[in-house]
């Protein structure tokens, strides 16, 4: 590129800029140029032929260029997948504490169509003070009362939520790994099957005991998203650990792929 220093005649370098792009590696410098619109112009033609960004403007007789010019393009891979592991607490109702559950369980199958639930037994004691169970059998239903009357209704309980960050090329992110998946939304997976980086398995915990037959521990993705970023497809999928119920959602029976 036939371009001089200020000083001198013809196009004149006025500045420079270099950027380095931490995600790719990639580093580029943007030069600006001023001249006449002759030595602009014919500066523009060696750009144009040797494929490089730039732009002109103009200011009275003075023209201006500003060509962006790569110097050091990564042409390794994309940079390695992050993790984000965080808690995230959940409100639940006070009848959905396993303690309550399994006595729920335990006595609502023994009655009648027509008599009171469990669950309707405790609400109608605090309301109207009326039969209680036996609490040599369920001496968890006083515990629960108490709770009621004292105007607690419900418990918190955190979960584990682990994000992916990966960025891929663009031509690989058309094929399956850049989709956007809605069927895995509705299988639970072990962390066995999410085919973790030994560093971040080793920070996730065992699985619980499971509150009741109903619901079992897992992963179950959350959410995803895509974003298109010059050449890499950067996606990010959320996966949260919890019990999830075993009527709404099923085990998987292979790894997850993300």
């Amino acid at each position: 590129m036939s371009a001089i220093w200020k000083g001198t005649v013809g196009p004149v370098v006025v500045s420079e800029e270099i950027h380095h792009e931490s995600e790719t590696g990639n580093v580029s410098v943007d030069i600006t140029y001023q001249g006449s619109r002759d030595a602009i112009f014919g500066l523009s033609v060696e750009f144009e032929n040797q494929r490089v960004s730039f732009q002109t403007s103009q200011s009275g007789p003075v023209h201006t260029l500003t060509a962006r010019i790569p110097t050091i393009i990564n042409t390794g891979e994309a940079p390695p997948d992050r993790y984000e592991i965080s808690t995230e607490a959940q409100d639940k109702d006070i009848f959905e504490h396993p303690l309550i559950v399994a006595e729920m369980n335990t006595y609502d199958p023994t009655v009648s169509a027509e008599a009171k639930t469990y669950r309707k037994l405790a609400l109608d004691f605090v309301e109207k003070g009326t039969e209680a169970l036996n609490n040599a059998v369920y001496p968890n239903f006083g515990n629960l009362i108490r709770h009621l009357k004292s105007g607690v209704t419900g418990y918190q309980i955190d979960f584990i939520v682990l994000r992916r960050f990966r960025k891929v090329a663009l031509e690989y992110g058309y094929g399956s790994a850049g989709r956007i998946s809605l069927d895995s939304g509705l299988y639970i997976y072990s962390t066995a099957q999410l085919n973790l980086p030994q560093s971040v398995a080793f920070s996730l915990p065992a699985t619980p005991t499971a509150p009741s037959t109903d619901y079992g521990w897992g992963w179950r993705k959350r959410g995803q998203r895509v974003d298109i970023v010059g050449n890499y497809a950067e996606q990010t999928v959320e996966l949260v650990f919890a019990p999830w119920s075993t009527m709404l959602y099923d085990d998987a029976t292979g790894n997850l792929d993300w």
